[in-house]
């Protein structure tokens, strides 16, 4: 779950008197949205909308600047990027939700299922069809806070559990499944599936590996290593899934998850 449960900020619609609360790490940025929008118009229209309901919003032009910004610490209400301008956006979605815990909502008007799949998968948390009217999408984005609100709540007491494809994965417990079934894994084939997946899409480097499971860098022959325990865990995880690639090596660099 990306959303932080405290008593930070609070939004109520003219429509719903229910308070949707959760927290942040700034106190700059709690009541704050996070726009990438290259369109001034577009972004004012629907600035002046939000702030009816006391809720403000810093606008940034581009994916990248985005990217950067979230990459200070600080936890918008969530990071909004209009697909119509900025039809490029998904190729950058994984790299801003490596970047923040903040809730990343995307619409667009060539919305279909099929593309919502792929930006989900990206890193997005919701994916809908944009509305002519400002006031209509600020309701949608309204309802959808206050599910991950309520979601937080739930699942409160539960443990987390990592889900890639038809690898599930439940670190405190230690346990893996692969399509529904249970993997016999080492600890060490473990810890690096947890790396694996928490990193999902992202290259690691045999060093970043390294430190992570074994606490010593690169030696030059280091990657001996991480090569035998990522090739006994790749055999162990494709033989279960009954297909290949779900672990792929970039030549010289080191490894990433890429399950579909």
């Amino acid at each position: 779950m990306r959303i932080l449960v405290s008593d930070s900020y609070a939004i109520k619609t003219k429509t719903d008197s229910q308070l949707i609360t959760s927290g942040a790490k700034s106190a700059d940025t709690i009541n704050m949205i996070l726009a990438v929008e290259p369109e001034v118009k577009i972004y004012e229209q629907q600035a002046a909308e939000w702030e009816k309901i006391h809720i403000y919003s810093r606008r940034v032009g581009t994916m990248a600047e985005a990217i950067t910004i979230l990459r200070l610490g600080d936890i918008y209400l969530f990071v909004s990027i209009n697909g119509n301008t900025i039809p490029a956006f998904q190729f950058l979605l994984p790299a801003m939700r490596g970047s923040t815990e903040s809730l990343i909502f995307a619409n667009s008007n060539t919305f279909t299922a099929e593309q919502r799949a792929a930006v989900l998968r990206d890193g997005a948390d919701e994916y809908d069809r944009l509305s002519e009217s400002p006031k209509t999408n600020i309701d949608v984005a309204c309802e959808y806070i206050k599910k991950y609100r309520r979601r937080d709540k739930k699942f409160a007491n539960r443990l987390p559990v990592l889900i890639e494809g038809v690898v599930v994965v439940s670190p405190e417990r230690r346990l893996a499944w692969v399509n529904n079934f249970p993997v016999d894994l080492t600890k060490t084939e473990f810890d690096i599936l947890v790396l694996l997946l928490r990193n999902h899409g992202i290259v690691l480097t045999y060093d970043q590996i390294l430190e992570h499971i074994w606490h010593f860098g690169y030696d030059g022959g280091g990657h001996r290593y991480v090569w035998k325990r990522v090739h006994s865990l790749r055999q162990k995880l494709e033989k279960a899934a009954g297909v290949d690639g779900l672990i792929t090596t970039v030549k010289d660099v080191g490894y990433k998850f890429c399950a579909t």
